[in-house]
């Protein structure tokens, strides 16, 4: 798979055998969170909603996703609770 950044749109273009795959900064964020927050649930043993996911994108969109990336991998090797988004970008901080 090889990934491209394109610069008017701030997208990554993922391109496989047989498609090709844009996706915005946005989705990308989104992606990520839902990853990490997926993991953290496991660890927790809770249940994740949509609207849930939903409060963590809004709550970190204004963040670059380098940071969001960031932070959630940090959270996840230090962190001893379910995190709040305020521990995730603090986490990223780092």
């Amino acid at each position: 798979m090889q990934e491209k950044l394109s610069q008017s749109s701030k997208a990554i273009v993922l391109q496989g055998k047989h498609s090709l795959q844009i996706k915005t900064d946005e989705e990308q964020k989104s992606e990520v969170i839902s990853e990490y927050l997926e993991k953290y649930a496991l660890i927790a043993n809770r249940t994740m909603t949509p609207e849930l996911y939903g409060i963590y994108v809004e709550a970190l969109h204004d963040l670059p996703l380098s940071r969001i990336k960031a932070g959630l991998k940090e959270w996840l090797e230090s962190g001893d609770k379910f995190p709040w988004p305020a521990n995730i970008r603090e986490a990223g901080e780092l």
